[in-house]
């Protein structure tokens, strides 16, 4: 493993670390986030202040293939507010989540592909990408 230079007292650096954080996502890939509505509040008003009359509330759906699973759990490492090891193999805490990269990234990591992210309301699929 590569070592860091001697520190300025002459006693021996440590390993070397990552410049920087690692990339969430590759290059050119966009993250689907909560859906945000602009409307007037009747015909021919103008928004409030700020340009936000309301929010919709936007869902995701996760769910998880446990007969493909085989229980690596880099999901539950990286979303454990969703995602758990039990019995060996993955599974949604809820049936439903809040719009959560970490999810998003769970999914993506799985290497058999048995984690599904789905927009509630519409049934878009958000991840893994096809």
């Amino acid at each position: 493993m590569p070592r860091r230079a001697a520190r300025p007292d002459g006693t021996p650096g440590g390993p070397a670390h990552h410049p920087g954080p690692l990339p969430r996502a590759e290059p050119g890939r966009r993250r689907r986030r909560g859906v945000v509505e602009v409307r007037p509040a009747g015909p021919g008003s103008e928004p409030a202040a700020g340009g936000v009359v309301s929010a919709v509330d936007t869902r995701w759906t996760v769910t998880v293939d446990r007969d493909a699973c085989i229980g690596t759990g880099v999901c539950a490492g990286a979303a454990p507010r969703q995602i758990e090891i039990r019995d060996g193999k993955a599974s949604a805490l809820a049936p439903q989540t809040e719009p959560d990269e970490a999810v998003i990234d769970a999914a993506d990591m799985c290497p058999m592909s048995a984690i599904t992210v789905r927009d509630a309301a519409s049934g878009a699929l958000l991840a893994p990408e096809e």
